[in-house]
Formats: structure tokens, sequence, C-alpha cells
């Protein structure tokens, strides 16, 4: 009786470890994005939902490429604005005035500052606007600060004198926050999946789809050792690289990612593609 109990728990482990297939995990990708997937058994093999989050950055080179390309039409635009009236030049006095205030906030004197915002209140007749944007400086992460000083310093060198070179520094400090700054998308889908091999699972989906005519190639590579934990490689072919997407506002079909892309379940650092996160 003993030994029939053992041969029939060991086939059991074994049947179980064989059986073992994609169930629940959450990952993180090569450009720092998360996956999260959650897996039941189907007529196939199993049926999951995922939810990715990708974390783009709102610029990069080829928009500064694409903004410096049109500096002498914002050259123009902003000498019109500044030979126009009074308006930018208020703006200017407002802004020349905030000088004093940033510094000592970088130095970290905060009642020196809150002086100085409370004189430049009175002086400029904007007590409410000067409050909140003291307020908004109080609330900024010492980052966040120093990139919105850094483009506040380009726009005083500005009222200085309109310049090439201070719009491109403008340009370029602007860029600068942008690109290091993210925002995330959520994208979520469903797919199934038929078990290859022991460890290997691939996508049943076998027609392209999509006026690109893409094929999906994402599969599920489970540890040797620990099948439950899975591994999520996603990957596509486009078969119409000439199409459009959506008539061409988006762009064409072979500007899709067809890299191949591994949200790997193991434990290790990460290096997002930005500083901050805009929601």
């Amino acid at each position: 009786m003993y030994r029939f109990s053992l041969a029939l728990f060991v086939s059991l482990l074994s049947t179980a470890q064989l059986a073992a297939e994609p169930g629940f995990g959450t990952s993180i990708g090569p450009d720092g994005d998360m996956l999260q997937y959650s897996c039941i058994p189907s007529e196939a093999g199993v049926r999951c939902e995922f939810v990715q989050i990708l974390m783009s950055a709102m610029a990069d080179e080829s928009d500064l490429a694409q903004e410096l390309s049109n500096i002498d039409a914002m050259l123009e635009q902003i000498s019109e604005e500044f030979a126009a009236g009074d308006e930018m030049g208020d703006t200017c006095n407002l802004l020349m005035s905030l000088v004093p205030l940033i510094e000592q906030l970088r130095l970290g004197n905060r009642e020196e500052a809150e002086a100085l915002a409370s004189q430049i209140g009175v002086e400029s007749g904007n007590e409410n606007d000067i409050e909140a944007m003291w307020t908004d400086f109080l609330e900024m992460d010492h980052r966040e600060f120093e990139d919105s000083s850094n483009v506040m310093t380009a726009l005083v060198d500005l009222c200085a004198g309109v310049t090439r070179g201070r719009v491109e520094a403008l340009i370029r400090a602007q860029h600068q926050q942008r690109s290091q700054t993210c925002r995330p998308f959520i994208n979520s889908w469903e797919a199934e999946f038929s078990r290859v091999s022991e460890n290997l699972w691939a996508i049943t989906r076998d027609e392209p789809y999509g006026e690109c005519a893409v094929v999906r190639l994402d599969r599920f590579i489970c540890d040797d050792e620990h099948s439950s934990l899975c591994s999520f490689i996603s990957e596509k072919r486009v078969l119409n690289p000439d199409g459009e997407i959506l008539g061409g506002l988006v762009g064409n079909c072979s500007q899709l990612d067809q890299r191949e892309l591994v949200y790997d379940w193991r434990d290790r650092i990460h290096y997002l593609p930005c500083d901050r996160v805009d929601f």
C-alpha cells in the first residue's frame, strides 16, 4: 500500500508539472513597460487577458530636429509679438521679477523666497497670480523645479532681446523637459495559446489581420524548474509593409515595431526612458 501510494503521488506530481500552464503574472519589458496577464484553460489550450502599460516619452530627437527646422518662423512670430504691444512686456517684467525668487528657492532659502513672492505680488498688483505660482513652486519635485526654472531662465534671456540663439535655447530647454517626461498608454487584449512543447505556448491566431496584414508570433516560455513562471515574448510580422495605417494619418505599415520583445518574470533592474510621468 505504501509503495502504491508513493508511486501514485510521483505520477500525479509528474502529470501536474507537465500540465502546468501560464496562469497569472506581471513582468517588465525591455523599454520599461509593464505587462500583466491572466490565463484560464480553453479548448485550444489557455485563453489569456493582457493589460500593458507603455511608458512613452513625450518628445524624442526627431521632434527636436523638427522644431529646430522651424526656428526661423518661430523667431519671426516672437519678434512680432514683442513689437505688438505691452502684453509681452508685462509678461517679461513679471518673469524677470521672479528670477531672484527662483534663485532663493534653488539655494533652499524658503523664507527669503516667500518674502520676495509677497513683495512681487504687491508691486505687480498680481497677488493672486503670484500666490498661485508660489504654491506651484512649493509643490514641485526638485527635478521638476530645475526643469521649469531652466525654461524660465531661457524665457527671461529672450525678454532681454530676441535673437536666433535665444530662441534656440528656449526650444532646447522645452524639449529637454518633454523628452524626460513620459505619458502612460494602456493597451488591453485577449488571445488564445496552444502548447507546442512542455514549456512553450504559442498564439493560435494564424490569419493575418488589419490593413498591414499583421501576423502575431506571441508566445510564453515557462521556466524549466518552475513551469508556472513564464516569460512572455511579443513579436509580430508585417506582411504588407506598403499599407497605410488609418489611411496614412498615423503612418505606413513599415513603421510598426517588429522587434522581439521579452517580458521576463525574473527580478532585475529596469531603467525607464524618462524621469517623470505625466498623467
